[in-house]
């Protein structure tokens, strides 16, 4: 009696650790998927030359095995691709939803940045300097900075002559901050430093007057203003 109450209750804990262990399976099989029909696609240098073709089941004809390590959430994050020939790949991605149209979708890797479109794509830009434009593009337009500081996989250039200040992550203009004492001003509406938070609000139609926080102004992009720096600072990051 005892011995038959005991081998029910082994039979019992062996199918739940099968049950378990398949709704495991089955939740990370679906995270394989949705994680695929995000990052599929051609991926192109910022030169605009193609660099990687990420099918449902390969990337550039290796084929796919795994997907792992998921940081990060929404349309930006990161994750490990495991190939059949047991290489890996870390990939971080940006923007990179289901919408495969939208401005400013990015993939990086080994401290280079691709985009999804062979073409830059963006909405507001500062003296000809936009959003996702290559160091080297940067360099190419307005030569060495006369300032350069490194931190943390951030390279922060200065041209002090101009009030002009970039963010370069992964090989790519990430930030542009202008400064009231410089000459620079946002291309499209033609605001700067020197403009009020309303007339920020009026040229952008947003709510309510900009402050020191990240204000949409649509396409991905935000405007940070800080009176207290007297400074207005173009990002592709809403935090």
């Amino acid at each position: 009696m005892n011995c038959s109450r005991y081998l029910k209750r082994v039979l019992v804990l062996v199918c739940c650790i099968q049950l378990i262990a398949s709704l495991g399976y089955a939740e990370e099989l679906k995270y394989v998927m949705k994680t695929l029909n995000r990052i599929s696609g051609t991926w192109y240098t910022l030169d605009g030359n193609v660099a990687y073709n990420i099918s449902g089941s390969t990337i550039n004809g290796k084929k796919i095995v795994d997907i792992s390590g998921l940081a990060g959430g929404g349309s930006n994050f990161a994750c490990t691709i495991h190939m059949q020939d047991s290489s890996t790949m870390r990939l971080s991605f940006t923007n990179a939803g289901y919408d495969k149209t939208e401005l400013h979708q990015y993939m990086s890797t080994n401290g280079q940045s691709y985009r999804r479109s062979a073409l830059p794509q963006y909405y507001e830009s500062v003296g000809g300097i936009y959003l996702g434009m290559s160091e080297n593009q940067l360099y190419a337009l307005y030569g060495v900075p006369n300032f350069t500081q490194d931190s943390h996989g951030r390279k922060q250039l200065g041209y002090s002559e101009l009030g002009l200040e970039i963010d370069i992550r992964d090989g790519m203009v990430t930030q542009i901050t202008i400064y009231s004492y410089g000459d620079r001003a946002f291309d499209r509406s033609g605001l700067s430093a020197k403009n009020s938070p309303t007339a920020f609000r009026q040229a952008y139609g947003l709510n309510k007057d900009i402050g020191n926080y990240a204000n949409d102004i649509g396409h991905n992009e935000y405007i940070w203003y800080s009176q207290l720096d007297n400074s207005v600072t173009l990002s592709l990051y809403w935090n």
